[in-house]
């Protein structure tokens, strides 16, 4: 496990976490799932989980449920 300034992340969560911090711009569900090499719904339960962590957040991006990571700025001002 990976640890990082509030927890400790998963061999999926860490892998989800770097995709999504190489891309300036929301993913949808399927783009991180076919970029870390998992299943969709593996994807949205991780991405779940790192929504919990305050790690990343959902967006609505025209009618379309879109994922972004926080930076470390960010993850302190939620």
């Amino acid at each position: 496990m990976r640890r990082t300034g509030r927890s400790e992340l998963n061999v999926f969560e860490d892998r989800i976490i770097r995709i999504m911090r190489q891309y300036y711009d929301t993913l949808t569900v399927y783009e991180i799932a076919g970029q870390s090499g998992i299943h969709w719904e593996t994807a949205k339960y991780h991405l779940n989980q790192l929504k919990k962590k305050k790690l990343v957040r959902e967006v609505k991006k025209n009618k379309r449920t879109c994922w972004e990571a926080l930076r470390p700025k960010e993850e302190d001002e939620l």
